[in-house]
């Protein structure tokens, strides 16, 4: 499973990265962003080597997952249901959901980067439900006190979207159509409140699925907007209460296009390597996990220990946390201040960071 799951992860989260650019004349040189500040690794100051605690030990079959509230909800299909609900601690809870069409189920499955909370028994994460073109508000807090799956809110979203989030009265949806990677603002109800879409930008069709490819998530004020890149070495952070305001930093600096896809494969229109593959967001800081590796297939080499480099909203390098094993997805808990970590064999790691003195 999970060697279908790293395969597929750039498809998974196609494109993100577009939502925070401008159009530019050179792309190559700027990489769609006139703001980015390149550190230098030397200068950005490196932990040791933080050592995950097991939380979970067993298969379960996940491929993302959100810590919300005390719980940590998997998209790991059990008996029928679609998501499993733990403890931080990793104790089982539940299994809620399935798969249909009715006004409580889904048909596809990807938890975004945004979760909600209203008070107890009241909280909950959001799912991109790509193939019924709806983003669906699971209620986890009431589904487990109805002893039933409970979807409070039903938003349609565009088709081709790859990721939406619910600002305010807002709806962010990231779409590809056209030949251009879009950010549109929508209403609750789908009415485009602009036909002009808030970014735009002119690609080539041949890296739709690779070149632009990025893990997104929002801050829980939801103020930014923060896209850490696959293949190229950039972070970016959109400030959505000022409008086009954005920001992009590399640690280590960015290659030249050439080189993002790999030219011994051009007919697949592969990237050539992995930068970061996914991100966790606290009220302070930005968690981007860096794999560095080659693209293709990771289990011809070596496979590298995780990093956490760690940015402030405002793009400042904060310090990069080496971590003790190879790590895919991670989501932070503000309950007891960790990075719980999804690593091979469907295990489960969390990382305190007051090790790292964060």
């Amino acid at each position: 499973m999970f060697k279908s799951f790293k395969n597929n992860l750039g498809v998974m989260v196609i494109a993100i990265t577009a939502i925070i650019l401008n159009s530019c004349k050179d792309n190559s040189e700027k990489y769609f962003s006139d703001s980015l500040k390149v550190v230098n690794p030397a200068n950005v100051e490196r932990t040791d080597i933080l050592q995950g605690i097991p939380v979970v030990n067993e298969l379960i079959g996940a491929g993302l997952f959100n810590v919300v509230d005390t719980l940590i909800c998997f998209d790991a299909e059990q008996d029928g249901k679609l998501f499993t609900i733990c403890t931080l601690d990793g104790d089982s809870v539940a299994v809620i959901g399935i798969r249909g069409q009715g006004p409580n189920d889904f048909i596809s499955t990807v938890l975004n980067k945004q979760n909600f909370y209203n008070g107890k028994n009241d909280f909950g994460t959001w799912v991109v439900d790509a193939n019924s073109s709806c983003l669906k508000q699971l209620n986890i807090g009431k589904s487990l006190s109805s002893g039933s799956c409970v979807v409070d809110s039903i938003i349609p979203i565009q088709p081709m979207v790859s990721d939406a989030f619910v600002v305010g009265d807002t709806i962010l949806q990231v779409t590809f159509g056209e030949g251009n990677y879009d950010l549109t603002m929508t209403s609750a109800d789908g009415t485009l409140l602009d036909k002009e879409p808030l970014y735009q930008i002119p690609v080539d069709k041949s890296d739709i699925f690779y070149f632009y490819s990025a893990r997104t998530g929002v801050s829980p004020d939801n103020r930014y907007l923060v896209m850490a890149m696959s293949s190229i070495n950039q972070l970016n952070i959109l400030d959505l209460q000022k409008g086009k305001a954005r920001k992009s930093v590399s640690i280590g600096g960015v290659q030249n296009r050439e080189s993002v896809m790999d030219s011994e494969r051009p007919d697949w229109h592969t990237p050539a390597w992995t930068y970061y593959s996914n991100l966790a967001l606290s009220d302070k800081y930005i968690f981007a996990l860096y794999r560095n590796m080659a693209y293709n297939y990771p289990g011809d080499q070596e496979k590298k220990s995780g990093e956490l480099h760690v940015f402030d909203y405002d793009g400042n390098p904060v310090c990069i946390i080496p971590l003790d094993r190879f790590i895919y997805v991670i989501s932070y808990s503000p309950e007891n201040n960790s990075i719980y970590a999804l690593g091979e064999e469907d295990k489960v790691w969390r990382y305190d960071l007051s090790d790292a003195k964060l």
